[in-house]
């Protein structure tokens, strides 16, 4: 099954609200997550990007230093020129 949710920085609503559609269509579709992809695009990574992508981390628990059985990809779009 894969969750396409809405993206985190182009809507009108609001971070928190946009970040509360995604934790419930995760939360009432999905028993088991295997794999979280983080799909952004590079040439316009803004921090406000940066910082709900790191809310979205948090509330996966998505820490770096500890081994889990959830993977994380990031996927950096239109970074073809970005150096």
């Amino acid at each position: 099954i894969v969750a396409d949710t809405i993206g985190l920085c182009d809507t009108e609503w609001n971070d928190q609200q946009v970040l509360n559609l995604i934790k419930n269509r995760v939360e009432s579709n999905i028993k088991y997550i295997d794999v979280v992809y983080i799909v952004f695009r590079a040439d316009r990574l803004l921090q406000n990007y940066i910082n709900n992508i790191k809310k979205v981390l948090n509330w996966l628990n998505f820490n770096e230093k500890k081994d889990t059985d959830l993977r994380f990809v990031f996927v950096a779009t239109y970074s073809d020129y970005l150096d």
